[in-house]
């Protein structure tokens, strides 16, 4: 009797929003398997060649322009390689998810999904969140949050963050920067919340490691370890 051909883990990542941030995920889930099965991992990533213009639409709000073709043609190009699940390291893409998923039959693994998971399963009922304005615009965390039970709380400075997660994908983060963000979470500490869930993936350049923060980058990459490596974690 022959035996089924076992189909080695792929991960397709649809980067570029922006390049620095998708990088930085390649790199780190790579290491976090050389150090849990010393070997290297199947990665292929699809940069999207988006102009600073649609970048600045994606953060700030209005039209989604040329996201959506770019992001479902990267989609069906990893698809058609032999990527077994895919990945996008930006919240605020997110909301395309249904599309995306709807377009090609390899499974999505949801920053937004495993965001909420990790937030539940720490028994969090509130939650600060640091995100775009699109992002917030378009509602992509509350309602899965609200099916697990957890409120979610915002800052009140919305275009100071905007303004920080444009320079970073201009020109990189700053020394400086840590230290807002540090105050920006004690704020929404203030506030009430919990932890603080760092909503977009180029804030993880300067807040990761922040006391009482969740990131969101992170946490991704521990979901692509756990498919990669067959379902070992690295803790």
């Amino acid at each position: 009797m022959q035996q089924a051909i076992h189909k080695e883990p792929m991960l397709g990542v649809i980067g570029g929003l922006g390049p620095e941030t998708s990088a930085a995920f390649c790199l780190n889930v790579i290491r976090r398997i050389q150090s849990l099965q010393q070997r290297q991992p199947r990665i292929l990533l699809e940069n999207v060649p988006l102009s600073f213009r649609d970048e600045q639409v994606l953060i700030e709000g209005g039209e989604k322009t040329n996201h959506r073709r770019l992001i479902l043609q990267a989609a069906n190009r990893l698809s058609l390689v032999g990527c077994t699940s895919l990945v996008i390291p930006c919240n605020t893409a997110h909301l395309f998810i249904e599309e995306l998923r709807n377009s090609t039959s390899v499974p999505f693994i949801s920053i937004l999904e495993e965001s909420v998971r990790r937030c539940h399963e720490g028994g969090r009922r509130r939650i600060g969140v640091l995100a775009s304005t699109k992002t917030l615009q378009e509602n992509l965390h509350a309602p899965l949050f609200s099916s697990f039970g957890i409120s979610l709380l915002f800052p009140r400075n919305q275009h100071e963050i905007d303004a920080l997660i444009s320079r970073i994908l201009k020109e990189g983060p700053r020394e400086s920067d840590k230290k807002r963000m540090q105050e920006m979470c004690v704020a929404l500490k203030r506030q009430g919340a919990e932890r603080i869930l760092l909503a977009c993936t180029e804030l993880s350049l300067v807040g990761r490691g922040l006391p009482d923060t969740l990131d969101s980058l992170e946490i991704l990459e521990e979901a692509a370890v756990r498919h990669l490596s067959g379902g070992e974690d690295d803790g």
